[in-house]
């Protein structure tokens, strides 16, 4: 990923609208929820929260989903 490029979370729901009902990917991933967060913060986060969780490199958008199923990411570029 390049150093212009992180990846933003948001909460959607069923339909994939923006779903502003409480808990916020901010709640859980911080700040960088919204400013934009690389891999290895939404791992420290997953981890923190599913120590056994298997994160494979693929998959990355749906990554924030396994804290929250309601929670996706998706590339940013700033």
């Amino acid at each position: 990923m390049s150093l212009n490029q992180k990846w933003v979370i948001e909460k959607r729901d069923a339909d994939g609208r923006l779903d502003f009902s409480k808990p916020q990917p901010e709640d859980i991933f911080g700040i960088e929820a919204i400013t934009g967060c690389t891999e290895d913060h939404m791992v420290r986060v997953i981890y923190r929260r599913l120590p056994n969780v298997v994160l494979d490199g693929r998959n990355i958008p749906h990554w924030p989903a396994l804290v929250d199923g309601s929670f996706y990411a998706r590339k940013k570029t700033w």
